[in-house]
């Protein structure tokens, strides 16, 4: 971490360097400092799918409805961006918006989410959007 911050010192305009200290802060639990560098980060480099992405896992915890932003943006950004989809489809869930929900699931599927891990998740969520034609879609498509 404090070579991170060495650098910022050297070079306080550099969105790598805030997203790295920012990510650093994050895993060790500093999630208020950690938002400051990850929203510099995407300041400085609005067109980063990923720093949006990073951005919007921080703010999940106190912001939800920032994170969802972040999250929509890095969709806008990067279309094939999984994680983006997969926690903008679980947030609407939450959120009871299935219509948005459902388009993140779908938005997965048509990246061709193969694994069994991914599939079970889309699966899982059309059962519990009330779903049963797509979850079976879902199905067919790690078969």
């Amino acid at each position: 971490l404090q070579v991170f911050r060495d650098a910022l010192q050297l070079d306080p305009q550099n969105a790598a360097t805030n997203h790295a200290v920012g990510t650093v802060l994050f895993q060790l639990g500093d999630t208020t400092a950690a938002i400051q560098f990850l929203d510099r980060a995407v300041q400085l480099e609005p067109r980063s799918a990923s720093y949006h992405l990073d951005a919007g896992v921080a703010h999940s915890l106190t912001r939800p409805d920032r994170a969802l932003g972040l999250w929509q943006r890095a969709t806008e950004l990067d279309s094939t961006v999984v994680n983006a989809h997969r926690y903008i489809a679980y947030a609407a869930q939450d959120l009871g918006d299935t219509t948005l929900a459902l388009t993140h699931w779908n938005a997965l599927r048509s990246l061709n989410i193969t694994d069994g891990k991914g599939v079970e998740e889309g699966a899982r969520a059309m059962l519990d959007l009330g779903d049963t034609a797509a979850a079976a879609d879902w199905v067919k498509t790690y078969l």
